[in-house]
C-alpha cells in the first residue's frame, strides 16, 4: 500500500502521530495478551513481525503483514495483527487489510470494549474488555458474509470497511475475558 492511501485525509503530522500512538497501543495490547496467557499457565514468546514496529513513518510502499509473531512453548507459532474496538457493540475493519490477512495467513488478536486507549493507555477498561483470536478462516468468512455490506468509513479515512455487530460476534469470534488483573491494583 502506498503512503498516500495509508495517510488518507490526515496531514503528515496527524499520520505520524497516529502511527506513533498505534504502535505503542499494539505493543501494550500484545503485552496484555502475554500476561493473560501467563496467568492461565501458558507461556508465549512475542517477537516483532511486519515492516516496522518502532512507530516511525515509512513513506514508501508497505504491506499488511501482521504486527507480531507469537510462539508457544511447543514451538507452534502464528502471525498476529493487533486490533481493538473501544466499544462492546461493534468492531470495524478495513476490507483491504482483511483480504491481506487472509492471503498472508495472519490472524487478528482482537480486543473489544477497551475504552478509548488510542492516545492514553491508562484508560484501558480491564473489567469489561474481551479478547479473541480471529483466524484467517474466520476473516475469510466475514469478508464473504458481509460483502454486500461494505461501506466507506469516514473514521478510517473513507476506506472500504465492514462492521461486525455484537450480535454477530459468535459467528466469527470466541471471546474471552481478561482475568489476570482481577484482585490486583490498578497498576497494570
Amino acid at each position: 500500500m502506498n503512503y498516500q492511501y495509508r495517510r488518507d485525509v490526515r496531514t503528515d503530522k496527524e499520520f505520524k502521530d497516529d502511527i506513533k500512538h498505534t504502535t505503542k497501543k499494539e505493543k501494550f495490547l500484545v503485552e496484555v495478551y502475554r500476561r493473560e496467557l501467563k496467568h492461565r499457565g501458558i507461556i508465549i514468546t512475542v517477537s516483532d513481525n511486519g515492516i516496522d514496529n518502532t512507530g516511525k513513518v515509512i513513506k514508501g510502499n508497505v504491506d499488511c503483514r501482521g504486527d507480531f509473531t507469537i510462539e508457544n512453548e511447543n514451538g507452534d507459532s502464528w502471525i498476529a495483527e493487533i486490533k481493538n474496538s473501544p466499544v462492546a457493540t461493534k468492531c470495524t475493519f478495513k476490507v483491504a487489510s482483511l483480504q491481506a490477512y487472509v492471503r498472508d495467513s495472519t490472524s487478528i488478536l482482537l480486543f473489544m470494549n477497551t475504552g478509548n486507549i488510542n492516545k492514553d493507555l491508562s484508560k484501558m477498561d480491564y473489567d469489561d474488555t474481551r479478547w479473541a483470536t480471529v483466524t484467517p478462516t474466520s476473516i475469510a468468512l466475514m469478508l464473504e458474509n458481509k460483502k454486500d455490506d461494505y461501506y466507506n468509513e469516514y473514521m478510517f479515512g473513507g476506506k472500504e470497511c465492514l462492521k461486525i455487530l455484537k450480535a454477530e460476534y459468535d459467528a466469527y469470534f470466541i471471546t474471552e475475558e481478561l482475568t489476570y488483573h482481577k484482585g490486583r491494583s490498578n497498576d497494570h
